[in-house]
This record gives C-alpha cells, sequence and structure tokens, in this order.
C-alpha cells in the first residue's frame, strides 16, 4: 500500500472510530437518562382502573385477548395476535451432478448424471424442462404464502396501539402449530383432495402424490404480558408529549413476556443498552487501533547511506 493510500484509510479509521466512540457514549447517556425518568414518572396500574391515569406513563400486567384471525382461504379461525401460513406442493425435482471420467483415449472428461426425488417445495416445478420426460409433475398453488393480523388487540381490555402491538409480537414470538392445535372443524376445502392433519400440517395424504398440497401456519398466541406505555384516549402507546418535546421519557414504551415488575423491566432495558454500548465501544477501539496500525506501518522511513569520506 503506498504512503498517501495508507494515510487516507489509516485516517479515516481513526476518525470514524472516534466518531462511532462519541455518538455511542451520547446515545448511551441519553438511554441512561430516558430509563431514569421513567424509573421516577412511571405509575403502577391495574388494567380495569387505568382510566384513572390519563396521559401518565402506566405499568401493567395482564392478559393478551385479540379479535380472532381467519385465512380467507382455508376458513380456518386462530385465536393469535399474528398468524403466518405456509403453502407446499409435493412435485418431482431434478438434480444434477458433473461426474468426472477418462475416456478410451484416457483424457479427463466429465458427463452430467441426472438424478430425481419427490420433495414438498414452495412452488410448482415445470417437468417439461426435464431431461428424462419420464418424471411429470401435475398440479397448482390453490394460494400463496400470507401472514394475517389480528384488527383489536387489547390488554385485558385495554387496547394496544399499532406499536406496541408489534412490539407484543416480537416480545412474544411466533409458535409453530401442530395439528391438534388447529381447528380443523372449520376448514372449507377450495381445491381438491381431502385435507388432513399430519405431523403437525395439513396434507391430502399419508402417503402423498405428485399435485398434493400441505399448508402450515405459526403463530403468535396470546399470552400473559406485562407493559410499560402511556394511556392516552383509550390507548395503550409509546409515551407522546408533543412533537419536538425534550422531555426525556419521550416515546418510550416497553413490552415483557409475564408478569415483571417496572424495576425488573427497566434492568432489563439497562442491560440491553449497556450490551450494545459495550459492541460499540469495542467496535470504535478497534477501528481506532486499525488506523493507528495502519500509519505505523505504512510511516516514511529515513534510508540509510554509508560511504567513504574522500
Amino acid at each position: 500500500m503506498n504512503l498517501k493510500s495508507a494515510i487516507l484509510i489509516g485516517g479515516a479509521l481513526v476518525v470514524a472510530g472516534i466518531g462511532t466512540y462519541g455518538i455511542t457514549e451520547a446515545l448511551h447517556t441519553s438511554s441512561s437518562g430516558r430509563i431514569d425518568w421513567v424509573e421516577k414518572n412511571a405509575y403502577e396500574a391495574f388494567p380495569e382502573t387505568v382510566w384513572d391515569k390519563v396521559g401518565d406513563l402506566v405499568h401493567l400486567q395482564g392478559h393478551i385477548s385479540t379479535d380472532p384471525v381467519v385465512d380467507p382461504d382455508t376458513g380456518l379461525v386462530f385465536d393469535a395476535l399474528v398468524v403466518s401460513r405456509d403453502i407446499q406442493i409435493y412435485q418431482w425435482v431434478e438434480d444434477y451432478d458433473d461426474e468426472p471420467y477418462t475416456d478410451r483415449n484416457g483424457d479427463k472428461r466429465t458427463r452430467r448424471v441426472y438424478s430425481y426425488a419427490r420433495r414438498w417445495v414452495s412452488k410448482p416445478v415445470r417437468s417439461t424442462n426435464f431431461h428424462d420426460p419420464r418424471y411429470v409433475n401435475r398440479g397448482e398453488l390453490p394460494f400463496r404464502d400470507a401472514t394475517f393480523r389480528s384488527n383489536d388487540v387489547d390488554l385485558d381490555g385495554v387496547p394496544l396501539s399499532v406499536e406496541v402491538v408489534d412490539m407484543t409480537v416480537s416480545e412474544l414470538g411466533r409458535q409453530r402449530l401442530d395439528a391438534e392445535a388447529v381447528d380443523l372443524s372449520s376448514l372449507s376445502s377450495r381445491w381438491s383432495g381431502v385435507l388432513r392433519p399430519e405431523r403437525g400440517y395439513l396434507a391430502t395424504a399419508r402417503d402423498p402424490n405428485i399435485g398434493d398440497i400441505r399448508v402450515s401456519y405459526s403463530a403468535v398466541l396470546p399470552a400473559r404480558v406485562s407493559v410499560v406505555a402511556q394511556y392516552a384516549e383509550g390507548v395503550l402507546r409509546p409515551y407522546a408529549t408533543g412533537a419536538g418535546s425534550e422531555i426525556a421519557g419521550n416515546g418510550f414504551s416497553d413490552v415483557a413476556r409475564g408478569d415483571k415488575s417496572l424495576s425488573e423491566m427497566l434492568g432489563a432495558s439497562r442491560s440491553r443498552s449497556g450490551v450494545w454500548a459495550w459492541v460499540f465501544r469495542v467496535l470504535a477501539a478497534a477501528m481506532v487501533a486499525g488506523g493507528v496500525a495502519l500509519l505505523w506501518l505504512n510511516r516514511p522511513r529515513k534510508i540509510a547511506t554509508t560511504g567513504a569520506a574522500a
């Protein structure tokens, strides 16, 4: 690397590292100040009496309730916040390997060897392009993968804003539904074949045939949670005091699975903030160290000269 490039890259790394460290410290200080503000200003409340805390930041514990989520294509009904549907079709799939061999003249060559297997795949496979015409696919997907959300989510009767619902979905996580968790009584088949539960999904047969369809679901199921949010206009939402507010708690909200005290939730927030701060501190230190090392290794050196006096 020439001297000019080393100076440019090394200097840029040092400056970027110092900048990253400064931004990290500023954000960590801001986050710590926000959590301290929440700890001093949040009220303990209960879902049945939260109406008395209009405009306040509150800490509540309760059970999530939702409107039913309906898959319009299968007619299945779920008690869930979010439902994700995965649909697959049973098809022949072509694979090949280029195998080396030696011909009669001793020359090294390769030949393509095709193989065929039946698999569950996400979309129909065009068998007209297969090397071997004996393997024929049939069938089409009646619908596609999709995600469905409940229109209304509440905490023991207290509605949650979209932002708090998204946090709840993230905290609870998706769970794959097995056959017993899916109520088949409301199933309305809109394609050929009889659907039946098989190993956690819906399939047309125990031993599937080419063209068979299977549908599987994962869902975010209701659970007991703890929430820190502002109660305003009948909804739990991130704390808001108006555009441009300089109040430390502005925009704060948090969700945790299970019954968590306010101190437990804020302790977890402090821990997460601290972990990320140290990650970026280490990154900043590595950038500075890398830049300094690059400058040092590529520093100008004096060339020693020797000669005899005349």
